[in-house]
């Protein structure tokens, strides 16, 4: 049995928010991307070529949509998580995590939880913790500094890894490394 103490902070849940939310829709990014340069680089070409006024009408095509995206993948991940601990955080305050090899329980100021392994569906390592998915949008995050040392981390994988085989705990990605 492995049992974890901590409080999960705004930093915590609001990492979570990102990674749900970009893990889903990443490829939306490349193409509002790729969109932007195309709608710049058109208005570059309309204004060296005298259509300044259709040029005008690209660019400020290309500002709402950059506002839209920084709006929608920039600030709203951040606003929820805030909302989130704010308004139905039944998880406020210091929180511990029980894990053994029959289920996972959660024990906070305000609410208590337990569901057996089965429940799992992914477990992903971010670079600053652990999410441990029980459906496609709820999650159980795991920061790694609620790990006392290397030694309890190594251990705790081992049992994750065994409780929820044949799946795996997914390595951090690319977007994992980030967040």
């Amino acid at each position: 049995m492995i049992q974890l103490r901590g409080t999960l902070t705004l930093e915590d849940v609001t990492r979570f928010m990102y990674f749900h939310m970009l893990r889903r829709v990443w490829w939306l990014l490349v193409i509002v991307a790729v969109l932007m340069l195309f709608g710049l680089s058109l208005a570059g070409l309309l204004a060296l070529a005298g259509a300044g006024d259709v040029a005008l009408a690209y660019g400020v095509a290309v500002l709402i949509i950059l506002a839209f995206a920084g709006f929608r993948f920039g600030l709203l991940p951040y606003i929820h998580a805030k909302k989130l601990l704010a308004s139905t955080n039944p998880w406020g305050g210091e929180v511990t995590r029980t894990f053994s090899p029959e289920h996972i329980e959660s024990t906070g100021p305000a609410a208590r939880s337990e569901f057996g392994w089965t429940r799992v569906d992914a477990v992903y390592e971010t670079r600053s913790g652990y999410l441990i998915y029980l459906g496609p949008v709820a999650a159980v995050v795991i920061p790694k500094r609620w790990f006392v040392g290397i030694e309890q981390e190594a251990d705790w994988r081992t049992l994750v890894e065994r409780q929820i085989s044949p799946k795996r705990l997914i390595a951090p990605g690319w977007l994992g490394r980030r967040l």
